[in-house]
C-alpha cells in the first residue's frame, strides 16, 4: 500500500531478507489538521540509520522525527522504503521533517522542498517542521545562495507561506513548528494562510515556566504539542535519577523502576 519511486540500491539488507514485520493494534494518535494522524510516540532519528529504521517500523513503531540538519534523510528513506517491501504500508508510516532557519526564505524554501521529496525518495512526508524561529547561519555550505529575506520575522512569514502552498500538492500534508514561542507563534496564525498543526518543544517535569505557558496556549488554539527530550536534556538526565526531592524519583522506588520509566 502506498507507492514510491523506483531507486536504485533499494535490496534489502541480507538480514532483514526474511523479516516479518509484528502485528500491532493501532496506536494512540492525534488527527491533524489537514487529516494527518499522527502517532504519540516516536523515533528521534539524529544520527539514525537505515537498519535502524528498518527495525523499528518492523517492531510496530510508526513515527519517524527527522530533519534536514541531521544529514540523514535519505537513510531514513531507504528504511522506510525498505520496510515497505516487507508490507508495512506507507499509509501506516508518519515521517516528520524539519528545514533547518539557514534555509529559510521563499525561494530557499521550495528548493528544499523538492530537494527533500528526491532525498528521502518518497512521495510525500507527513509532516514539515520550522526547525527553529530562525533564520540562522548553515553549518556547512550554503545550498541556495540567493536568499533574500531580511528580519526573522520576513524570513519566517515567507517560509511559512512557501510550505502553505505544498498542501495542495500533496507532497507536504500538514506544517507546523519547532522551538516557537507566545509571540512567534502568533505572528504565524496572523497570515491565515494554514493552521499550524504541531510545535514540537523540549518539555518533561523540569522545564521552565515558559514552556508551560507555550503549552498552555497551544492547547487554548489547538495546536498540538510534541515533547522533544522528554527526560530531559544535558545535566537534567542526571537530575531524574539522583534527586531525592523530585516526585519521580520516590515514585520509581516505589515501583522498583528508574525514574525515567
Amino acid at each position: 500500500e502506498g507507492s514510491h519511486r523506483p531507486f536504485h540500491g533499494d535490496e534489502l539488507p541480507q538480514a532483514f531478507q526474511d523479516a516479518v514485520p509484528e502485528v500491532r493494534q493501532r496506536l494512540p494518535h492525534i488527527t491533524l489538521p489537514q487529516g494527518g494522524r499522527m502517532p504519540m510516540s516516536a523515533l528521534g532519528t539524529h544520527m539514525s540509520s537505515s537498519e535502524d529504521v528498518l527495525s523499528y517500523l518492523l517492531m510496530g513503531g510508526r513515527h519517524l522525527d527527522s530533519g534536514q540538519i541531521y544529514g540523514n534523510q535519505a537513510a531514513i528513506g531507504q528504511g522506510i522504503r525498505w520496510a515497505m517491501q516487507l508490507g508495512v504500508p506507507r499509509t501506516e508510516i508518519f515521517l516528520t521533517t524539519k528545514i533547518h532557519g539557514g534555509l529559510f526564505g521563499s525561494h530557499a524554501t521550495t528548493q528544499w522542498v523538492t530537494d527533500m521529496i528526491d532525498e528521502f525518495g518518497l512521495d510525500y512526508v507527513d509532516l514539515v517542521l520550522l526547525h527553529g524561529a530562525g533564520p540562522e547561519r548553515h553549518p556547512g555550505p550554503q545550498p541556495y545562495s540567493d536568499v533574500t529575506c531580511r528580519s526573522p520575522l520576513q524570513c519566517r512569514s515567507e517560509t511559512w507561506s512557501t510550505l502553505a502552498g505544498f498542501l495542495t500538492t500533496g507532497k507536504v500534508r500538514d506544517i507546523g513548528v519547532s522551538n516557537f514561542g507566545i509571540r512567534q507563534l502568533t505572528e504565524l496564525m496572523a497570515l491565515r494562510n494554514a493552521p499550524i498543526a504541531v510545535n514540537q518543544i523540549e518539555f518533561h517535569p523540569l522545564v521552565p515556566d515558559q514552556n508551560r505557558e507555550v503549552l498552555s496556549f497551544c492547547q487554548q488554539h489547538g495546536i498540538a504539542v510534541v515533547a522533544f527530550s522528554p527526560f530531559g536534556s544535558g545535566s537534567l538526565l542526571q537530575v531524574f535519577e539522583k534527586d531525592d526531592a523530585l516526585p519521580l524519583k520516590r515514585i520509581s522506588e516505589t515501583y522498583r523502576k528508574r525514574a525515567a520509566q
